[in-house]
C-alpha cells in the first residue's frame, strides 16, 4: 500500500490584535416621523445627554410610504425619507464630531495643571481613578479632539477646553483669576 500523501494545510489567517468594543452606556430609541425629523432631534439631544444617554437607536430613516408614522414600510432603501429632512440635515445632525452647543460646564477649584485622572474624576466623567486610567488605556479620552494616551498627562487649566470620555463631554473652564493665553486674566 502506497503511503498516503498529506495535503498541505491551509494557512491560518494572521491574528489581529483584539480591539476593545465600545459599549453603550445608555441607549434611547427615537421614533422619527414627519413631526420629529432630523432637525427636531437636535433640540432633544442636550436633554437626552443630561439624562446620561450615550447612544440613539432610530426608527428606519429610509424612504417609506408617504405619511408613514413608523417608517417600517420602506419603499426605497437607498434614499433617506424626505419627510424626515434632507441628506444635509441628516449629515449635520448625526455625523458631527464636534461638541454640542449646550454642554455641561465644570470649573476646577484652584488653577495650574491637573492630571488626566483628576480631571476625569473631579469633573464626574469617571467614577474612580481606576475607571479614568482604564478609559485612557482604551483610547476613550480626548481634550479638544486630541486623544490622550498617556496616564501621566497633565493639562493646564488656563483656557476653556472640552474634555471627553467616550460620548460624555464637559466644557472645562478656568477658575476666575487664572491666566489665559495672551496674558488675559479671567
Amino acid at each position: 500500500m502506497p503511503p498516503r500523501s498529506r495535503r498541505p494545510r491551509a494557512a491560518s489567517p494572521p491574528e489581529r490584535p483584539a480591539q476593545a468594543a465600545r459599549v453603550p452606556g445608555a441607549t434611547y430609541r427615537l421614533q422619527l416621523h414627519p413631526g420629529l425629523g432630523f432637525r427636531a432631534t437636535r433640540e432633544l439631544l442636550p436633554h437626552l445627554q443630561a439624562l446620561g444617554i450615550t447612544d440613539l437607536y432610530l426608527s428606519p430613516i429610509f424612504r417609506a410610504r408617504r405619511g408613514s408614522r413608523h417608517g417600517y414600510d420602506v419603499v426605497d432603501p437607498t434614499r433617506l425619507n424626505p419627510e424626515l429632512g434632507t441628506e444635509r440635515d441628516f449629515e449635520a445632525q448625526f455625523s458631527r464630531r464636534e461638541a454640542p452647543e449646550t454642554l455641561p460646564s465644570w470649573t476646577p477649584a484652584g488653577g495650574g495643571d491637573l492630571g488626566i485622572k483628576d480631571l476625569l474624576v473631579q469633573s464626574g466623567l469617571a467614577k474612580s481613578g481606576n475607571d479614568a486610567w482604564r478609559a485612557v488605556d482604551q483610547g476613550a479620552v480626548s481634550i479638544d479632539g486630541v486623544k490622550i494616551v498617556d496616564r501621566h498627562h497633565r493639562q493646564p487649566v488656563r483656557g476653556p477646553f472640552v474634555l471627553r470620555l467616550g460620548r460624555k463631554m464637559v466644557r472645562v473652564t478656568p477658575p476666575a483669576g487664572s491666566a489665559r493665553p495672551g496674558g488675559e486674566v479671567g
